[in-house]
């Protein structure tokens, strides 16, 4: 499988995930959507999202914000950032050359 491929591949994950996540982060928790839309989110981010799942069904909501947050921030946010922003970089190239 060619590194294209696989960008697309990854993209196809993260893009929705970011989406999804800022929705997440910015309406009502608690809710049949923030629940099923949280269960969508965990597909892309499978590394980090069992912490954030269990401790949501453990009633430790405070660790599941935290582990949500920093999912968002670190893995989409930051990481995302440096992908598109570093000159060099294959989704630099794709959107500013």
């Amino acid at each position: 499988m060619s590194y294209t491929t696989l960008t697309h591949l990854h993209l196809a994950t993260v893009v929705p995930a970011f989406f999804i996540g800022t929705y997440i982060l910015l309406n009502q928790k608690g809710t049949p959507a923030h629940r099923t839309l949280g269960k969508l989110f965990m597909i892309p981010v499978a590394i980090f999202g069992p912490r954030a799942y269990f401790a949501a069904r453990r009633g430790d909501i405070s660790k599941h914000k935290a582990s949500i947050i920093g999912v968002y921030i670190g893995a989409l946010l930051f990481a995302g950032a440096v992908a598109i922003f570093t000159p060099g970089r294959l989704l630099h190239v794709w959107l500013f050359e």
